[in-house]
């Protein structure tokens, strides 16, 4: 598809298997116009230069719920290149795509303008060199909410993100960036002369040359100025760049994911990656430990569509989360809504034994048998059972 101009709306179309020369096999807008595509599909399509996927220089880009997967650029952007313009992605995935530079998406813009990423994923894109999952440049803007980067590798730097030149400004706002992996530098991060800002993220288990250390989660160029890290969980945390709040404590995520190694140990090349899940567990240290004064925006929700702010530690007093994953506890058979099943959730249980709808001692909460029946007895008994001191 081709855009000079126009406004187009597009939805619900699968752009699939198509090539380009220079830019955008699947979508190449250019010389302005204002585009929204909604719940479409970028798969497998391949440009010899930038943008696999799609190519935008000028105007503005919307895109809602769409997935980019599978595509490629010789050069760069191989899911999505965009120059300067306004550009804003909501819950869109970016998945096995890959370029040179910028294998899920490549933001290159002057004049302060640049792209936001609301609730997205980029898992498993691949770099020749810098940038698996997202790279910056010139004097773009970039700021990404609610976001994961899971499994993204680079050759030399910058496994998920990687930014360049002074003037980027790069804001990440209770983001997870985990297991990504750089051959040379940064398996996490890589800001080269950059603007930072991160608050309530997580960076965790990124690797390069130097294994899982502070620098493999985020590598700051001597020319930059100092990034503004707060309320961030950083693996091997030094404490260098200042900042209030940051932690290095084991995430507890509910499913690390992984490279499985194909049988070759020794070579990195056929390496495939398996997905994890970055909730957090009962007990993460990322719970209620992101900013105390955090104020969300009108209902604004984590990458699940949960509220941002809960009460995960049942202390009294709700405070956000670090990470894309805002923590609400959920058990069944937890009366006492502690987050555990136990003896104070037994005593509740016991009240109400025996009991049918209208007794007087009759608790709905705890009526919990598959379906509901309206009575508690054996079969409530028997769920209750299959969760005692879960979360414990």
């Amino acid at each position: 598809m081709l855009n000079w101009y126009g406004n187009p709306t597009v939805k619900h179309c699968r752009f699939f298997a198509n090539a380009a020369l220079n830019g955008g096999a699947g979508l190449c807008s250019e010389l302005g116009g204002n585009i929204v595509i909604d719940s479409c599909i970028f798969d497998n399509n391949f440009s010899d230069g930038a943008g696999g996927g799609i190519y935008i220089s000028g105007g503005s880009l919307k895109s809602i719920d769409c997935t980019f997967q599978k595509n490629s650029a010789q050069w760069t952007g191989g899911g999505v290149y965009l120059l300067h313009g306004f550009f804003t992605f909501e819950n869109c995935t970016f998945r096995h795509n890959s370029a040179y530079k910028g294998g899920g998406l490549h933001n290159y813009a002057r004049f302060g303008v640049g792209v936001t990423l609301n609730g997205c994923i980029f898992t498993a894109n691949t770099a020749g060199h810098s940038g698996g999952g997202m790279y910056n440049n010139d004097e773009s803007k970039a700021i990404l909410n609610h976001c994961i980067f899971s499994g993204n590798s680079a050759k030399i730097y910058g496994g998920g993100i990687f930014t360049q030149t002074r003037n980027v400004v790069l804001t990440l706002n209770h983001c997870t960036l985990v297991a990504n992996r750089a051959g040379r530098s940064a398996g996490g991060m890589f800001n080269a002369k950059c603007e930072l800002m991160l608050s309530n993220n997580i960076f965790w288990a990124n690797t390069d040359q130097e294994g899982t250390i502070e620098s493999s989660q985020i590598f700051q160029s001597p020319y930059s100025d100092n990034p503004r890290i707060n309320y961030c969980c950083v693996q091997g945390w030094t404490g260098r760049f200042g900042g209030m709040g940051n932690i290095d404590a084991g995430p507890l995520f509910v499913d690390l994911g992984y490279w499985d190694s194909n049988s070759t140990p020794a070579d990195a090349n056929d390496d495939f990656w398996i997905e994890g899940d970055y909730h957090l567990l009962t007990g993460s240290p990322c719970i209620d430990a992101g900013d105390p004064n955090y104020i969300t925006e009108p209902d604004e929700t984590d990458l699940d569509g949960n509220p941002r702010v809960q009460d995960g530690d049942n202390d009294g007093i709700p405070v956000v989360d670090m990470g894309a994953y805002e923590f609400a506890c959920s058990y069944i058979g937890d009366f006492d809504g502690q987050c555990d099943v136990d003896m104070v959730d037994y005593a509740i249980f016991i009240l109400a034994w025996l009991t049918e709808d209208g007794d007087a001692g009759y608790n709905p909460d705890c009526d919990i048998s598959i379906p509901a029946d309206n009575s508690i007895d054996m079969l409530d008994l028997a769920v209750f059972v299959k969760y005692w001191l879960t979360g414990k």
